[in-house]
């Protein structure tokens, strides 16, 4: 029931953005088959199911923060167009601000006094925040409803999934940091995350939009 919700999500989503229109479930299915060509066939057998559940889970749920919820586009273009902030924190308008003073594209105005007509420049702005946001979004997705899952000798495995989702678009650094050390479950297995991360990052990478990979 989970993989049918997502996929029609990703299929269907009417907010995904346009411009990033490869980040669908037909871009998911084939970043899975790319990590299974990318593991050699020795290390596949040594994966744990709940090993391959992630990689699978994580293949379809990277980007699922591309297409989020109507009603959260919705408020974002009603604050922009109108001013009216119901729906959004302060500490909403103030990121969604911060990302508009950084982006050297987008006009210069202050969201919070001035508001913005032109339906060319609404668009940009929603799809390229969309983009920026996606990675926070889509662990928000996952926690909200893979939450209830349980699995037996492992409670925290819908955080491990966050992380390794959200590992696409982290740095070496972070990679390497302890929190992607092998972790032990139950009384035999061992999640290998900084694995999983890579076996992601670099399918993800590989199967990349050609609107942004040089030829």
């Amino acid at each position: 029931p989970v993989m049918n919700t997502i996929e029609l999500i990703l299929e269907k989503g009417g907010s995904t953005p346009k411009d990033f229109t490869l980040h669908d479930a037909s871009h998911s299915f084939r970043v899975g088959e790319r990590m299974w060509e990318l593991i050699p066939a020795a290390t596949r057998k040594l994966l744990s199911a709940y090993e391959l559940g992630l990689l699978l889970l994580a293949a379809y749920l990277h980007d699922i923060g591309m297409s989020p919820e109507f009603k959260k586009v919705e408020v974002h273009k009603k604050y922009l167009t109108t001013g009216v902030k119901k729906g959004l924190t302060e500490e909403e308008i103030n990121e969604f601000q911060k990302w508009i003073d950084n982006d050297a594209k987008s006009i210069s105005i202050d969201i919070r006094k001035e508001k913005v007509e032109d339906a060319k420049i609404v668009n940009y702005i929603l799809s390229y925040y969309i983009r920026h946001k996606h990675n926070d979004w889509s662990g928000d997705w996952i926690k909200k409803n893979l939450n209830g899952i349980l699995l037996e000798h492992y409670s925290f495995w819908v955080d491990d999934l966050i992380k390794i989702c959200k590992s696409h678009h982290y740095g070496i650094d972070t990679l390497k940091g302890e929190d992607f050390d092998p972790k032990p479950i139950g009384n035999k297995e061992t999640i290998h995350l900084r694995y999983l991360a890579m076996c992601l990052r670099v399918a993800d990478v590989i199967e990349n939009d050609p609107e942004r990979t040089p030829e």
